[in-house]
């Protein structure tokens, strides 16, 4: 029995999803510009999702189950304030919460008409005070000068220098902006009407630009993809049908911007910090649900099918003090394949 692998296995996934191994197929093998454009091209005709609507899904809608509370799911979490508050609470005359648009739009040229303006990768749920106050500011680092930002009396971890034009986050989600706003520099290059954004090294650039680069690299690494925020990934493609590359592959960041920028991208032979490299299957989905309404999901992406037979996954107890303590094992049905892309 491949019970060592399987549980390897087990120990390496961090939430990748099944799709991301066909998703950027295209872009594997490619380097530089044209590495960027097969990027663009997979992440661009996606579903534009309307602002606000009485009758269809709309941003509201995806945001309260893309950033909801992990704790309490009825929640959304607030990007600078770092709390929680009623996801029904959808502006409610300002007592309730707003939408950030992390590359503003007066630094994007875009409105929120749909498109560019709805692209939900771009959108977090905010406290409205915080969200005026970050304004259109940049991003950098600020250390101890501007003025600290406070929320209902506690400090936040953010800080601000109007003056200076910049916005420093609190450290545990400079990693998710940074995220992002290379996802918007990606997506939006200026074709069919939508804008041409650009990252740049230099504060208050003017046009369509965002900075400092180097600061937003340098988030990317010291705060890395987390759960939270790859399920956040998944929510998004399933309502507006495209991913965040540099979520799925913190690698690409290296081989756009950094110093990979000349080297082919194959991550199915060196592996990414996403953990594309982990094993000869992924687990794909996974729910925790009430009662009995739980499962795992697997995929198969390594070619050729897979027989089952030989593989088993272990079974734990709901007590904390038991993990890595198993039970017992489960052994799949005889016979059971997955096929390839299955």
């Amino acid at each position: 029995m491949k019970l060592l692998r399987t549980l390897l296995l087990v120990l390496c996934v961090s939430f990748t999803y099944a799709q991301t191994t066909s998703y950027y197929l295209s872009a594997e093998g490619k380097s530089g510009s044209a590495l960027r454009s097969e990027l663009n091209g997979i992440i661009s005709g996606n579903t534009a999702i309307p602002y606000t609507s009485t009758s269809n899904t709309d941003t509201w809608d995806v945001l309260k189950l893309s950033d909801a509370n992990s704790s309490d799911p009825s929640n959304v979490n607030l990007v600078y304030s770092g709390t929680t508050t009623n996801g029904a609470q959808e502006w409610n005359n300002g007592t309730g919460w707003t939408r950030e648009h992390v590359w503003p739009q007066s630094l994007g040229g875009f409105t929120t008409s749909s498109g560019v303006g709805t692209d939900v990768h771009n959108l977090k749920p905010a406290d409205p005070s915080l969200n005026s106050l970050r304004s259109n500011l940049e991003y950098d680092y600020l250390g101890t000068s501007g003025s600290a930002v406070n929320y209902n009396g506690a400090p936040t971890g953010c800080r601000y220098d109007g003056s200076a034009g910049v916005f420093e986050p609190r450290n545990d989600i400079k990693g998710d902006l940074a995220r992002i706003i290379l996802y918007m520099d990606l997506r939006y290059e200026g074709m069919g009407g939508e804008p041409d954004l650009s990252v740049q090294e230099n504060l208050n650039s003017g046009g369509t630009t965002f900075a400092v680069l180097s600061t937003l690299l340098q988030w990317h690494q010291n705060d890395p993809v987390d759960a939270f925020e790859t399920n956040r990934n998944n929510v998004i493609y399933n309502y507006q049908g495209n991913r965040n590359p540099f979520v799925d592959h913190p690698e690409l960041a290296e081989h756009l911007y950094g110093s990979n920028t000349g080297v082919s991208w194959n991550p199915s032979s060196t592996g990414s910090s996403t953990g594309t490299a982990c094993g000869d299957l992924f687990f794909s989905e996974y729910v925790e649900g009430s009662s009995n309404n739980k499962y795992l999901e697997i995929f198969n992406a390594t070619g050729e099918s897979i027989n089952l037979t030989d593989y088993a996954f272990p079974n734990v107890s709901n007590d904390p003090t038991t993990v890595g303590e198993f039970e017992y094992w489960n052994e799949f049905s005889t016979g059971a394949v997955v096929e390839n892309n299955e």
